[in-house]
């Protein structure tokens, strides 16, 4: 267990569970790792965050949370870019724009 004072987050607890395994997969070790924010009189403020690590060289506890904590940056990237950008799969209603050239089906999408 590993207690850390952040400056945005405030007081966490880290608690780390090794060399675990799946039922059904017991040749596949991984790591259980739990993080919980806590208050000044070291109450639980939100629910925990539940991590697993699977492979070899787990890194350092206090720095793992963090490296998890920056995916959202990377996921609203991706949704901003799905969305705002058009960065999906073209829908096809008809058969008729099946047919088409890339560039006349370029054209004859809806960016709806």
């Amino acid at each position: 267990m590993l207690e850390i004072l952040d400056l945005k987050l405030g007081r966490m607890r880290l608690r780390l569970w090794c060399n675990l395994h799946f039922q059904h997969s017991a040749k596949i070790n991984m790591d259980l790792i739990q993080v919980e924010r806590l208050d000044e009189g070291l109450i639980r403020t939100a629910k925990p965050l539940w991590l697993i690590w699977v492979g070899e060289g787990i890194p350092e506890l206090s720095q793992i949370w963090r490296q998890y904590l920056r995916r959202f940056a990377v996921d609203h990237w991706y949704r901003f870019a799905k969305q705002r950008l058009h960065w999906t799969l073209p829908k096809l209603g008809t058969t008729e724009q099946c047919g088409l050239s890339r560039e006349e089906l370029l054209c004859s999408v809806p960016l709806s």
